[in-house]
């Protein structure tokens, strides 16, 4: 009764590209296969199949060959059941290919996203490493310059005591000498 009211109500609105007017007629043929009235569900799963057909619809094509096998299995037309049956399976192996199809593709998809991901922590971890690496190394240097420093400093400070060390012994030889001169001129005079 629900499905009836809303064929009505499609028909009512007069809506000619109703996009679920097969899906409807299909659903509406069940219901009557259910009840076991068969020849009721004939008008319903031929719309149903004629409206699959014009918008190209595999799935429902499908639900509405299988609906017709049961429709003329049960009228006793046998040739017409096993040929909606074959058109049935067909359809339904070409829809679950898609399905797989679209499966692989998603799957390699992933793989491919997931490859990619690896590729950018490969090259983030090596970019840490190699900054790490300049950064140990500026350290390293920064040592050295300051060592080397501290040597030259050390080196300067040596040579300014050595320096420091002369005049003073020359200072002092100088001194000796005048204290020198100064006791001979006393001795002379």
């Amino acid at each position: 009764n629900y499905y009836k009211k809303a064929e009505n109500e499609i028909s009512s609105f007069k809506l000619e590209d109703f996009r679920h007017a097969d899906a409807l007629n299909n659903f509406i043929s069940q219901t009557y296969i259910a009840l076991k009235k068969y020849s009721e569900a004939l008008p319903y799963t031929q719309k149903a199949l004629k409206l699959a057909i014009e918008s190209n619809d595999d799935e429902e094509m499908m639900d509405a060959n299988y609906n017709m096998a049961i429709v003329n299995k049960n009228l006793g037309k046998f040739e017409q059941s096993v040929s909606q049956f074959e058109i049935y399976d067909s359809l339904r192996f070409k829809i679950e290919d898609a399905k797989e199809r679209q499966n692989v593709a998603n799957v390699i998809e992933k793989y491919q996203s997931e490859k990619k991901e690896q590729q950018l922590k490969v090259q983030d971890s090596e970019l840490k490493r190699k900054s790490e690496q300049i950064i140990w190394l500026g350290v390293l240097t920064a040592l050295l310059i300051l060592f080397a420093l501290l040597f030259y400093n050390r080196y300067k400070l040596k040579q300014k005591n050595i320096l420091q060390t002369a005049i003073y012994n020359q200072q002092t030889l100088a001194t000796q000498a005048v204290l020198d001169g100064e006791e001979r001129e006393r001795k002379r005079i």
